[in-house]
């Protein structure tokens, strides 16, 4: 049976960690002297030991489906896996070997490499300025306003979700309340009280933003603002569950840009990353100045 030299590869990349602690490594690796080990089989040259069960990931699998039948499936597992490895071994061209050597060499400084970076990510968030001010903000916006077209329509819009018990009387003055700009402080706490005594879901914050689908999958009826000039207006609908009733105070239209406050936590996360990027830069440029120093950095012409 012939197997393709990709899925070679693919299936000699997966082994890499398992070889590696049975001691059938690729890479030439220093071991320091081990304690005498129990042998359970060898195959070409390659042993596997007792001692190397505990250390396995597809052992514990195997331990956990079936105790009883995990040691001789893992046993043959092993053998069938270094019949097929010296096959390839043996039968592959001196050049197919060479290039997954190759491959190995690459796959295993891209790990080591994405380890370190992780590492030292780890320890710049430590240390890395995570406080994003209104102003710093506000630049990043004005400098990238094309950057932040819609991509569909938005609302500015305050909702409550109320149960069908509340009382008429109250669903109106919640009504009353939902639709002023402003509220006094006696006005506030019974807008609260109500909201806490049958709302199941609110939100009644000003310059908060929504994509069209997000409410029309909340609220039952809610109706789509026209193209045409738009004015802030209300609306009320029920259902056999609930009792909705939702204020739409603006919007925007696919293609327009969108408002600061709505992309607001995408550009802090865009500083932030900056932020890290730069730290990673400074990472390099600290290796390149390193290396020069200690004359271990040449170009040859």
């Amino acid at each position: 049976m012939t197997i393709s030299f990709k899925k070679y590869v693919l299936t000699l990349l997966c082994l890499i960690p398992v070889l590696l602690m049975q001691g059938c490594s690729w890479f030439e690796l220093k071991k320091e002297e081990e304690a005498p080990k129990t042998p359970i089989v060898s195959v070409y040259g390659q042993t596997l030991y007792k001692e190397d069960f505990g250390d396995s990931y597809i052992y514990k699998q195997m331990l956990e489906y079936d105790s009883l039948k995990a040691t001789p499936a893992y046993v043959d597992d092993w053998v069938t896996q270094q019949l097929i490895l010296n096959a390839a071994k043996t039968s592959l061209p001196a050049s197919k070997l060479d290039e997954i050597d190759k491959l190995v060499k690459k796959y295993r400084e891209d790990l080591t490499i994405a380890n370190y970076q992780a590492f030292y990510i780890d320890e710049v968030e430590k240390k890395i300025d995570s406080n994003v001010t209104d102003q710093q903000i506000k630049i990043y916006y004005e400098k990238n306003k094309s950057n932040f077209k819609l991509t569909e329509p938005i609302l500015e819009a305050r909702f409550a979700i109320l149960t069908r018990d509340i009382d008429n009387d109250v669903f109106n003055e919640l009504k009353q309340l939902m639709g002023k700009k402003k509220l006094n402080d006696k006005e506030t706490f019974e807008m609260k009280d109500i909201l806490l005594s049958f709302a199941v879901e609110y939100d009644v914050s000003f310059n908060k933003w929504y994509n069209l689908k997000e409410l029309t999958s909340k609220f039952n009826g809610l109706k789509k603002p026209t193209k045409n000039k738009f004015k802030p207006t209300s609306y009320q609908s029920f259902d056999t569950k609930y009792r909705y009733l939702y204020f739409i105070e603006d919007k925007k239209d696919f293609g327009e840009t969108a408002p600061i406050i709505y992309v607001k936590d995408i550009i802090t996360k865009v500083i932030l990353n900056k932020r890290r990027q730069q730290k990673l830069d400074n990472l390099k440029n600290e290796l390149y100045k390193q290396a020069i120093l200690k004359k271990q950095y040449t170009v040859y012409e």
